[in-house]
């Protein structure tokens, strides 16, 4: 399989910055929650979660800080 490869560079400007920052500031905090969460639900029944059961709506408030597809997206990479 071949793959092409784009090569792009980024020049945010500050309020875009900021909000990258919070983006990828709530996906790593989304992340190591729901890896906490499936690490101790499998110590204490030996069983793995389903893909339901690491909803980000269901679970998470981010108050309009960051759009929810980053959120979305983080919980789709743990599923896999």
């Amino acid at each position: 399989m071949l793959r092409k490869v784009v090569k792009i560079r980024l020049d945010p400007t500050e309020e875009q910055q900021i909000q990258l920052a919070q983006a990828f500031g709530c996906s790593r905090w989304w992340w190591n929650y729901a890896l906490n969460y499936s690490i101790e639900t499998y110590k204490e029944t030996g069983k793995g979660l389903g893909q339901s059961a690491l909803n980000v709506s269901g679970r998470l408030y981010v108050s309009g800080l960051v759009h929810t597809a980053a959120l979305i997206m983080t919980e789709m990479e743990m599923q896999q």
